[in-house]
């Protein structure tokens, strides 16, 4: 009557020793817990990848502000140096 290997049977697609694995030649698709795990994994990754942005950013504002602050400083002393040759 209903024949597993023409249907969308899932548990079809098991291994028979290990469950944690999948025969590919049997294999249906994936379980909507599955999928949705996928879809956790992946949005956990696109929020990590968001936080390392953000704190790229900061550091490379950091370096922009102390890399002002020394040139204005340079700037500043070659200004002394030049009134005290005068």
């Amino acid at each position: 009557k209903n024949c597993p290997l023409l249907t969308e049977e899932k548990s079809l697609a098991k291994h028979a020793i290990a469950e944690h694995r999948f025969r590919p030649d049997h294999f249906k698709g994936f379980q909507k817990e599955e999928v949705e795990e996928i879809y956790r994994e992946n949005d956990a990754v696109i929020q990590e990848k968001h936080e390392i942005a953000i704190r790229e950013k900061m550091t490379d504002d950091e370096w922009a502000r102390n890399h002002a602050e020394l040139a204005r400083k340079m700037e500043e002393a070659e200004l002394r140096n030049r009134e005290r040759a005068l």
